[in-house]
């Protein structure tokens, strides 16, 4: 029947009526923007709720919602490097615990002008000091202001000048052998060196603490029996053979050390605060007398363990997330793809079950989710191969990399969201991640065999080339059926596709049903009663779609023909259940060559 509301059969006034209807075809799902959101956490200078979801445009949006060094609002200053992305923000409650710090430390005499470069995570900056500039509290000081207007004070962390003390609750002799242990925690991270003078009796027995650079902070005449490093707090250290006091405690001193130190702290708290990264990049130039040490936080005393890149990553960030009450949050909304900062076993497991949970037939949210790690490829194997093993979430992987996983994962889930709408098999091959910094050093760059291990294991490996970050392939995790290989849903377009199918197709039923209201079994021969939808007649539908998507406009879908939709009706039920299979058109990842020289 059709009617006009409001003209009804009691409207006797003579001559035709007319309307419009607006947007009645059927719904372009490619013209929908997809959604990129962001879970990481805010600063106490962001104006959101935890667990709000919020968009943001712009970067000065994201910093009055989530505070200008948060780790989401880094996230969004990243994905907003993606031109065109739809950008949320989830604010996800921190958990106690402690801010990751580095330390720069200044040391030496010098007169002369110069300068040296840093890098903190992607940002490479230089500091200038004039020849005036000789004390190491100044030196500090101007490093510390320069790292604070970074990025107009968007950096993660914040720089300040600092006087560093050192306290331990004593040393002590134990057993029979010549084995001194420290006990108690050490405040500074410096080269600490111990020093013991033997044959004294207990009452004046010595003991001196001092740098590397060798600045005594207790000043007592010793003669030196051995001087041994530590590396970290409850260490023993082993000494010469010698005669020793056996089990006395010698009660250590508070030592201050020197005021050349600038003290990086990260805006948030929390163990991701460890996966920050700082760089003395070149002291070529520096002040002839000044010399220019790198120290992973305040909390490790006696060296730094660098990584393989020269870089020192900061440390002491203790803490980890819940993403329970976020995701239970998020339950009903549609985030086509989610990025998440938390990247710890525990956290993905619970993105993995929210996401599969999310797309189940009475629920019908789908969507994927993104996870980085810039570990070493046993930690990402163990994330994206072991944790999650998902067709619905990607595992990235950067070896050493130097921008913080966060940030990649809020680039790659927003090229996917502004990419995958218009085209859901993309191949991503070698594409750039927009804005990404690349990796420090070429010796970070995996090799061919290092990637194909990463690829194998459900891993999406990264590489540089040229100063930029590319993805190298595009890949679910999901790897293995049990402890069999399983690489059924292995490229992002074997879910992406399906995903795309779905939608379309539970569109399509809509528009269908508007034309036709009733359904029933299929007839003999001929169309069946105008306005019945038919399993046959709803089949001749999906696979002209499903021919239309295989065809050179779409290319989302391969033999077509050979595997067409099958439908029937649930005669119980009063409905048409169908089974739409769907071959992804396979993408063109590699080709073997081999040149023969062939004699004349």
């Amino acid at each position: 029947m059709i009617l006009i509301s409001g003209y009804t059969d009691a409207d006797k006034v003579p001559g035709g009526v007319a309307i419009n209807e607006w947007g009645a075809g059927k719904i372009s799902i490619g013209a929908i923007p997809l959604v990129c959101a962001s879970y990481g956490n805010k600063t106490s200078g962001g104006s959101a709720a935890v667990n709000s979801r919020m968009p943001a445009t712009t970067p000065a949006e994201a910093a009055a919602l989530w505070g200008a060094r948060s780790e989401l609002s880094r996230m969004a200053y990243a994905a907003l490097d993606v031109p065109g992305v739809t950008f949320y923000g989830i604010p996800v409650a921190e958990a106690s615990g402690a801010a990751a710090t580095l330390l720069f430390e200044f040391a030496g005499t010098w007169t002369s002008a110069g300068e040296v470069t840093f890098q903190l995570d992607e940002e490479i900056f230089r500091v200038s000091f004039a020849s005036s500039d000789t004390t190491l509290s100044g030196v500090a000081t101007i490093a510390a202001a320069k790292i604070n207007g970074l990025q107009n004070g968007g950096l993660f962390c914040s720089a300040a000048q600092s006087t560093l003390t050192a306290t331990t609750s004593a040393v002590t002799q134990t057993g029979t052998g010549p084995v001194v242990t420290l006990t108690g925690t050490a405040l500074v991270s410096a080269d600490l060196v111990i020093k013991i003078r033997l044959g004294g009796a207990v009452a004046t027995a010595t003991f001196d603490w001092s740098t590397d650079g060798g600045v005594t902070w207790v000043a007592t005449a010793v003669v030196t029996a051995s001087t041994v490093l530590l590396g970290s707090t409850g260490i023993t250290a082993n000494f010469a053979a010698g005669t020793y006091v056996i089990a006395t405690t010698y009660c250590a001193q508070t030592l201050v050390a020197g005021a050349g130190y600038v003290t990086m702290t990260v805006a948030n708290i929390g163990v991701r605060g460890n996966q920050h990264t700082g760089f003395v990049v070149d002291d070529s130039k520096r002040p002839s007398g000044m010399t220019v040490k790198i120290h992973g936080g305040v909390v490790i005393p006696g060296g730094t363990a660098r990584l393989a890149n020269n870089g020192v990553a900061f440390s002491g960030g203790s803490g980890t997330d819940d993403l329970t009450d976020a995701l239970a949050a998020m339950a009903s909304v549609q985030n086509d793809y989610e990025a998440f900062a938390q990247n710890d076993a525990t956290n993905v497991g619970l993105v993995e079950s929210a996401a599969n949970a999310k797309s189940a037939f009475d629920v019908g949210l789908l969507q994927q989710y993104v996870v980085t790690t810039n570990g070493t490829l046993a930690t990402a194997i163990a994330l994206g191969q072991t944790q999650m093993n998902d067709q619905l979430g990607c595992c990235g992987w950067v070896q050493r990399g130097v921008e913080h996983p966060s940030r990649v994962t809020a680039r790659t889930a927003a090229l996917f969201s502004i990419t995958d709408g218009d085209q859901p098999n993309t191949n991503y091959d070698d594409m750039i991640l927009p804005g990404a910094a690349p990796q420090f050093v070429a010796a970070d760059i995996p090799n061919r065999s290092t990637m194909n291990a990463a690829l194998n294991a459900g891993v999406m490996p990264f590489k540089t080339v040229d100063g930029k970050l590319l993805i190298v392939r595009a890949i679910n995790s999901h790897c293995l059926n049990g402890s069999t290989p399983d690489y059924r849903t292995y490229d992002h377009a074997e879910t992406t596709v399906p995903i795309r199918v779905r939608k379309e197709a539970l569109v399509q039923i809509a528009f269908t049903k508007a034309g036709n209201p009733y359904a029933g079994p299929d007839v003999g021969d001929g169309l069946p009663p105008p306005g019945t939808l038919t399993p046959r007649l709803w089949d001749s539908i999906m696979n002209a779609n499903l021919q239309n998507w295989a065809g050179p406009e779409f290319n989302w879908l391969e033999q077509v023909d050979e595997n067409p939709q099958v439908s029937e009706w649930n005669r119980p039920a009063k409905r048409i259940m169908s089974i739409t299979p769907v071959v992804v058109k396979t993408q063109f990842h590699g080709a073997g060559l081999i040149v023969r020289q062939t004699a004349a």
